[in-house]
């Protein structure tokens, strides 16, 4: 949707993904809710960058960081510290956006 111009509806698409993951929402049985709550998180910050909304995205990423703790898939990991960089170096937070660079390629190896 966001691609195509349609941020409302991807906003709208995000909003209910992320109500649906929530842990008091989903059946406790619904082993894959945090990876995909994660990637919710991710999305929306994703979301929140393009508008031009960095702070939002940067909170949003924070989740997705917290989150992913818990399930170390390398990948998604080093994507999204990158992501985490570029928004913290369009912050002026060049030092921290280094360590998350450097902690994207240590994901990696």
């Amino acid at each position: 949707c966001l691609a195509a111009g349609q941020a409302t509806a991807a906003l709208e698409l995000l909003k209910k993904a992320e109500a649906l993951t929530d842990a008091e929402v989903s059946p406790p049985t619904f082993r894959r809710r945090t990876e995909l709550r994660g990637t919710t998180f991710s999305n929306l910050c994703c979301y929140f960058r393009s508008r031009g909304k960095t702070n939002a995205a940067l909170q949003f990423a924070e989740k997705a960081l917290r989150l992913d703790k818990q399930h170390k898939d390398a990948e998604d990991a080093a994507r999204l510290r990158l992501n985490y960089s570029v928004l913290l170096s369009a912050m002026r937070r060049h030092a921290e956006a280094a360590e998350q660079l450097e902690a994207a390629i240590a994901t990696l190896r």
